[in-house]
């Protein structure tokens, strides 16, 4: 459970970073 519980968490982590760098790469 704890372990599920991490990749989600970097999941999202790496979701946001992911997002955040196209917004970048646009403007």
């Amino acid at each position: 459970m704890k372990e599920g519980f991490v990749e989600e968490l970097n999941r999202r982590s790496i979701h946001e970073l992911w997002a955040e760098y196209k917004n970048k790469f646009k403007a």
